[in-house]
């Protein structure tokens, strides 16, 4: 209610053969948000499971103006569909979430909080920290400096939570392809290249999931 601007975020999820409870907590970690203005952008990648898409069905029949989704008939892999779901966001900004990690509940307010200090901001980034697979335990801690170019430079540090001005991503066309496995840390170079503002929130706003043979387990 202190709030002057009400943004709305557009979060991306590209979904594939996500496990059930893994998937369902990762949607129920976006309804629990305390900022009120999003939406959830889902596409399932052509998962082998029917599954999954009746599950991010099921929840957009729940949510009809709150969760869009759409289902792709062949694999693209995880940039081409990230590029689909941000081609149904019509927020301000877009968020970057995987589909088997969590929210923390005030994930958007603080971004939202960052942007009424300094509306300028193009990219902001949060703390993150691990989750097991079963949820019930966070480990991990990962404090981040500042932005540091040189330390981009040498690995992508930046990772999790990322929130991007919509403008900018389209204008440096958002995710490429060929670069499935890294996808991120190329859209991160382009952006701070050309940011006007980056923001760090020094507060853990993203736990991401240790799924055997994920990145979190085994970079």
């Amino acid at each position: 209610k202190t709030l002057t601007h009400s943004i709305t975020f557009s979060i991306l999820v590209p979904v594939y053969n996500t496990e059930e409870s893994v998937l369902r907590a990762m949607i129920e970690s976006v309804l629990a948000q305390s900022y009120p203005h999003w939406q959830l952008c889902l596409v399932d990648d052509a998962s082998p499971e029917q599954l999954p898409r009746d599950v991010i069905h099921q929840y957009a029949r729940q949510y009809p103006d709150k969760i869009l989704v759409e289902c792709a008939e062949t694999n693209g892999g995880i940039a081409v569909t990230t590029r689909k779901a941000s081609a149904m966001a019509t927020g301000e900004f877009i968020c970057l979430l995987d589909h088997d990690d969590l929210l923390t509940v005030d994930a958007l307010m603080e971004v939202a909080r960052q942007l009424e200090i300094a509306p300028d901001t193009d990219y902001i980034y949060s703390d993150e920290d691990k989750v097991s697979h079963d949820g019930t335990t966070f480990s991990q801690p990962y404090h981040k400096p500042g932005f540091d170019p040189e330390l981009l430079l040498c690995n992508n540090y930046l990772n999790h939570f990322s929130v991007i001005r919509k403008t900018l991503f389209d204008s440096i066309d958002g995710y490429r392809d060929g670069f499935d496995g890294s996808q991120d840390y190329d859209l991160y170079l382009r952006v701070t290249e050309k940011a006007r503002r980056i923001a760090h929130i020094p507060r853990i706003l993203y736990h991401w999931r240790m799924v055997p043979n994920s990145t979190a387990v085994d970079p």
